[in-house]
């Protein structure tokens, strides 16, 4: 497979009141084969630093300088973070 990125939106749940709730998961592909590495943020919502971390890392990567592939999902936990609490409001 050749390398560069991807951005996938994974469906998770339907929540109570309806809403889908799905996650946002970038894909990066080096172009030599190499490990895995995962990167999550978001997973508490009042600590934004960890999606800021995990954004600038994407967005300072290149493709063609990596081996293996990279997984990031910035917001593991999207109601929580747009609510801004530390736990899932619903």
């Amino acid at each position: 497979m050749p390398s560069g990125r991807s951005v996938e939106r994974i469906p998770v749940t339907r929540l109570a009141n309806g809403h889908d709730v799905e996650l946002v998961v970038h894909v990066i592909r080096g172009a030599k084969d190499g490990p895995k590495l995962a990167m999550f943020g978001g997973i508490h919502g009042d600590e934004p630093l960890g999606t800021e971390a995990v954004r600038r890392v994407l967005q300072q990567i290149d493709p063609e300088q990596v081996s293996g592939t990279i997984v990031a999902i910035p917001v593991a936990n999207p109601y929580s973070f747009e609510a801004g609490k530390r736990f899932t409001p619903a």
